[in-house]
């Protein structure tokens, strides 16, 4: 078996590196890594410095990598080396950005649905098209979770009957309030009420308070009131 990368790391097969150092009759005791810009990578897993089955480095930039066998701690130049590719896929939301590092022209898992107060998830994006999970990705990308803004129901009741539906979002601060139907011999007003994100209608009812009267009393010597 080649070089595995498991999601994580990449882990190192005793079995293929012996298979392709018989070639140059050879046995394989060393090994290094190096990135794309040449730089060392640390191999865990080793045997006292040594090559193990199952050893793994974890590649943390997009590039390739340089997987190098040597037939002993002295030799400067590899018997056989093995490269491998990987891009990088960086998940934008909000302020939060997560970075996952794939193999190049393979596929990467769409997370689950991100969620917002008071947005519905859309998708993710990349640039202004829906990014389709199904393809390879060949070159690193950035993914961005957009949303749209929920719109939410208020009902406006005067003596049980609905008097008018508005709708807003969680932008919205205040809504324009529809007339209160007049009552003889009554002054209305809408309760009290707070724009806030429901599943349910939010439901607002006219209040109404009795006017009061002055009735006055007049007789030949006075004026009296009530």
């Amino acid at each position: 078996q080649k070089p595995v990368f498991d999601g994580e790391k990449v882990i190192l097969k005793q079995s293929y590196a012996s298979g392709i150092f018989k070639v140059e009759g050879a046995y394989p005791t060393y090994v290094k890594v190096f990135d794309k810009d040449n730089n060392e990578v640390e191999v865990n897993g080793l045997d006292n410095g040594k090559f193990k089955e199952g050893c793994s480095f974890t590649p943390t930039n997009s590039g390739t990598y340089t997987i190098k066998y040597f037939e002993n701690e002295e030799a400067t130049n590899a018997i056989v080396e093995h490269t491998m590719s990987f891009v990088k896929v960086s998940f934008v939301n909000g302020e939060n950005t997560i970075s996952k590092i794939i193999e190049t022209n393979t596929k990467i898992a769409k997370p689950e649905n991100s969620s917002k107060e008071g947005y519905e998830f859309l998708n993710w994006f990349k640039g202004e098209e829906a990014f389709d999970f199904n393809s390879n990705i060949t070159e690193d990308i950035t993914l961005e979770a957009k949303y749209v803004e929920k719109q939410y129901t208020i009902e406006f009741f005067a003596e049980g009957n609905v008097i008018e539906t508005k709708y807003f979002t969680i932008n919205d601060k205040t809504i324009e309030e529809p007339e209160i139907p007049t009552k003889e011999g009554y002054t209305g007003r809408w309760e009290d009420y707070t724009l806030a994100p429901s599943n349910e209608p939010i439901t607002v009812n006219a209040i109404y308070t009795a006017n009061e009267y002055t009735l006055a009393f007049e007789s030949d010597t006075s004026v009296d009131s009530i």
